[in-house]
């Protein structure tokens, strides 16, 4: 039976075992199909809703979660953040159980698109799930897994092990995640990455001075598929998007 609530309209479940309410609050619909599929095949039935910042998903209630923080505590046991693009506040983290599945490799790179900084900086990237504080990314992490990044690696083929990794972490770590029979640890003090950086990132300069290898990294960590990242400005003030083709062939000398 849905129950109207200025959050939007959610349908409550409760974990038969002990009545637990969780609910899952996400971005990206990639991530909502495999969790929400894994969740259910456990017998979990989670409430979920888009975050009112980034892309929203359809069919999805849309819930600004500062402005509705303390209704969430009071109705929920758990949150998950699943690519969730809006912070939450202290008031949420603070009141109930949050937990992060975060796609990069905490501390390292925190925050907007973790994979991408690394291609660049040689930083570990991966996957880490762990408690939410009122900082980002920085809580006391339950698992982490790294990914590798081969040099015939674009941006687009990183982001796709590493949502391979977290669908896989979700099905084997999600009970004891739940069931909080984890224990966490302290993460070292890392780096962390804004949206402004980002923007700042995708603006090439054509005078900087580079090594090609570098200059290859920074081009490989721009190009994702067919959104348009990396950039730099001609001398008329136009755009000019850029991207590169990497193909990989086998250790053949007749090639």
């Amino acid at each position: 039976m849905d129950e109207k609530s200025p959050i939007g309209y959610f349908i409550k479940y409760e974990w038969s075992n002990n009545h637990m309410k969780i609910l899952g609050v996400t971005n990206h619909q990639r991530v909502f199909g495999f969790s929400r599929r894994i969740l259910l095949s456990k017998g979990f039935d989670v409430d979920f809703v888009t975050s009112s910042v980034g892309q929203t998903i359809k069919d999805l209630p849309i819930v600004d979660v500062k402005k509705e923080a303390d209704r969430i505590v009071s109705e929920y046991d758990l949150v998950f953040s699943f690519h969730c693009k809006q912070i939450f506040p202290e008031s949420l983290t603070s009141g109930t159980r949050c937990i992060n599945f975060h796609p990069g490799f905490n501390p390292y790179n925190r925050g907007w698109f973790p994979h991408i900084f690394s291609m660049v900086n040689g930083l570990p990237t991966g996957v880490t799930v762990h408690e939410m504080d009122k900082y980002i990314d920085k809580g006391r992490i339950i698992y982490q897994e790294k990914v590798s990044i081969e040099e015939s690696d674009d941006s687009e083929k990183v982001y796709d092990k590493i949502m391979k990794l977290e669908e896989k972490i979700m099905m084997d770590k999600f009970e004891d995640i739940i069931n909080k029979k984890y224990s966490t640890f302290v993460p070292e003090k890392g780096n962390c990455n804004t949206k402004v950086d980002y923007e700042k990132f995708r603006k090439i300069d054509l005078d900087q001075k580079l090594s090609f290898r570098e200059c290859l990294n920074f081009l490989r960590a721009l190009t994702h598929s067919d959104y348009k990242n990396g950039y730099f400005i001609d001398k008329e003030g136009n755009k000019i998007f850029i991207k590169i083709l990497l193909e990989k062939t086998l250790n053949d000398s007749s090639i």
